[in-house]
């Protein structure tokens, strides 16, 4: 056997041995962790902005004439309005941005076979829309919850 060929047959053999040591055992326990750990913070937050939303929707329309009794001469009526079409495009949002998601999961199962610098390149650019209507539905409830605030203060001061 070559000096080469035998160099490199130490070099893969103490490539096996350093994976199949307990530290390395331990380290994709841990990336594996920290992947468990991600997956379930998305999950939540997916279902906190749509419980938000949903939750403020309904209850100010189903609760506004108990809370404004007279909404006939209510004032300010268009931030009303403005904090319910806010709530429902966040819900609206949240719908797309599962259905983004899925699509890039799904790409990202069917092209395990690209490099990783290219496959890294394209999730990224996949995923970059989905940040964006995560941060828009923050802002959209945030604004429409002030929205609604700001509608029943002026009126309860009436």
């Amino acid at each position: 056997m070559s000096k080469g060929k035998k160099k490199e047959k130490e070099e893969k053999s103490t490539k096996k041995e350093l994976a199949d040591t307990p530290a390395s055992n331990e380290q994709v326990s841990l990336e594996k962790q920290h992947s468990d750990t991600l997956t379930y913070s998305i999950s939540q937050f997916d279902k906190n902005i749509l419980f938000i939303a949903s939750g403020a929707l309904a209850i100010s329309f189903a609760f506004i004439k108990d809370i404004i009794p007279k909404l006939d001469s209510a004032t300010h009526k268009p931030l009303l309005f403005t904090a319910w079409y806010l709530f429902a495009l966040v819900i609206f949002l949240s719908l797309l941005g599962h259905f983004l998601s899925m699509q890039a999961h799904s790409w990202a199962i069917n092209n395990p076979h690209l490099k990783d610098d290219v496959f890294n390149e394209k999730l990224k650019c996949k995923n970059l829309p989905i940040r964006i209507l995560n941060i828009s539905m923050i802002i959209a409830n945030f604004i429409g919850a002030l929205a609604l605030i700001i509608f029943i203060h002026q009126n309860l001061q009436a």
